[in-house]
């Protein structure tokens, strides 16, 4: 076991330090994939593709503008959207410090827990994030797709649910906040970036309601869907 970790600490450490001053250069280009989810509406996760460049100036601000795709959304398809937004980012840590911080808490945590493996990588991991990014901007955007087809779940011999959504106008504004988390191998960043979004925009209407087969509708029930959520993963290139 002692062996084991002593091999995977060598290789993250190798990976650690084999890094050059990546805050002389100030721009980079950055390509991730991730899942983007409302936060307040039952109708799962759809993949986010983006593809953005950023500027960053001596002081650490810059900016970042891009596009991205969605493929469906609170059941609506094809959304394209173009992300710009203000940046901050902070300076390079040193990676051998932080990587040696790390493997003293996985030691720690092993003799503690008694070799926990899951905490131990995680720690290991976490050491390897030298640098942060923080974010805000806004995307305006298109929706090709149409309103929803009306689905439906039976709750009962004469009763079923139907649900369905609405999209209202195909233009769409958000308003984008987010934190990216940047492990640096040479010129590259390998980044975890996880952001909410707002909708300012009127977009996506939800509508369910209880359908009694002989007597009709008994309740309806409509909500705008605003809040966002995307975790996403990807590799960043700086020159």
């Amino acid at each position: 076991m002692r062996t084991r970790l002593a091999i995977i600490f060598l290789f993250l450490s190798i990976f650690a330090n084999a890094q050059v001053n990546s805050n002389s250069y100030n721009s980079e280009v950055t390509l991730t994939a991730g899942l983007y989810a409302p936060l307040t509406q039952n109708n799962g996760s759809d993949l986010l593709l983006t593809l953005s460049y950023g500027h960053f100036f001596y002081n650490g601000l810059g900016y970042t503008a891009g596009i991205q795709y969605v493929p469906s959304v609170v059941n609506v398809d094809d959304i394209l959207g173009f992300p710009i937004a203000v940046a901050f980012r902070t300076g390079y840590e040193d990676a051998s410090e932080r990587f040696a911080s790390a493997a003293g808490n996985a030691a720690r945590s092993a003799r503690i827990n008694g070799g926990d493996r899951q905490n131990i990588l995680a720690n290991a991991l976490l050491g390897l994030f030298n640098q942060t990014q923080f974010y805000l901007g806004v995307t305006p955007g298109y929706i090709f797709g149409e309103s929803s087809k009306v689905g439906w779940s039976r709750t009962g011999n004469l009763s079923h649910d139907e649900f369905w959504t609405e999209r209202k106008s195909p233009l769409y504004l958000s308003l984008d906040g987010g934190i990216a988390f940047n492990c640096s191998i040479w010129r590259f960043d390998l980044r975890l970036q996880p952001a909410v979004h707002y909708w300012l925009t009127d977009n996506l209407v939800t509508h369910s309601s209880v359908v009694d087969e002989i007597s009709g509708p008994l309740s309806d029930k409509t909500s705008t869907a605003r809040w966002f959520f995307s975790l996403s993963g990807g590799l960043s290139f700086r020159f």
